[in-house]
């Protein structure tokens, strides 16, 4: 777990602004050990006291908003949503960064990885060196992927980000600065009703 000063210059990004199309009903809200998705994933960032949490919202913010009420985290309204996870990843980056303008780095969770706990995000947390350019991923199915940690120094690629584009070109493209934390349950992500029959 990292120190107090360290933990405070980390910030929790959320992403959970997509329409769910493939599900076919809101995957955010699907029900996961006697609590719906997001509030799990919710609830394990703020259990890690890696940082301030930010969820961005977008499709059926209403209802995701109202589940998230009381959980401690903070959330917004990615009004271009539409465009696709590189809009959502900028939008809530530079939300952070207006409530935090030193933030040292962003630590990036997706909706719909289940079994995302908090003990994983303090292990990525852990393995993050403050000032040193870094980027710490998640290991799984012979690639990397989120969750992920990415330094400041990156800040200006993810802002630019945009359409379906996510974080992936950064990590592609700066591997040689990467480490990794195994996490053998991160490619358990829920788009399809048959991964949801699976999970189950």
């Amino acid at each position: 777990m990292p120190e107090s000063g360290q933990s405070a210059s980390i910030g929790i990004l959320l992403l959970a602004a997509g329409a769910s199309r493939r599900m076919g009903q809101p995957k955010q809200l699907l029900p996961y050990r006697e609590r719906s998705l997001i509030r799990h994933l919710a609830s394990q960032a703020v259990e890690s006291k890696v940082g301030k949490v930010l969820v961005v919202l977008g499709s059926h913010s209403a209802a995701v908003e109202a589940e998230l009420a009381g959980s401690g985290v903070d959330i917004c309204f990615n009004p271009l949503w539409e465009e696709g996870m590189g809009s959502t990843i900028g939008y809530g980056l530079n939300q952070m960064l207006v409530q935090e303008p030193a933030l040292a780095a962003v630590l990036i969770m997706l909706s719909d990885q289940p079994r995302v706990t908090a003990g994983l995000l303090q292990r990525l947390a852990s393995a993050y060196l403050p000032e040193s350019e870094s980027i710490v991923a998640s290991a799984y199915s012979g690639t990397f992927g989120p969750p992920l940690l990415v330094d400041r120094h990156f800040f200006p690629l993810l802002l630019s980000l945009s359409g379906d584009e996510g974080a992936k070109r950064v990590l592609r493209d700066f591997r040689e600065r990467m480490s990794l934390i195994d996490f053998p349950d991160g490619s358990i992500d829920l788009d399809t009703p048959d991964d949801l029959a699976q999970l189950r």
